[in-house]
């Protein structure tokens, strides 16, 4: 995925769902680590060594990005 592409996603997301940085991972990061675990298909254990991230921060933040997708 290109920058612009994934750039103008982040925003599409912020501006339209309201998607909001917490205090262990800000907004793009999750972001990152939701397409990156999607993508692979990765592991949240994969991610939480890729992301440097507690494994319930990983959860946390797929979570997230996942119930703005069913919805």
């Amino acid at each position: 995925m290109s920058t612009e592409v994934f750039t103008a996603l982040y925003e599409l997301l912020v501006s339209t769902y309201g998607l909001t940085s917490t205090n262990n991972v800000l907004s793009i990061e999750s972001l990152a680590m939701f397409l990156w675990i999607v993508g692979g298909p990765q592991s949240f254990s994969q991610a939480e060594n890729r992301f440097t991230r507690l494994l319930w921060t990983v959860h946390t933040s797929f979570t997230r990005y996942l119930s703005v997708c069913a919805s």
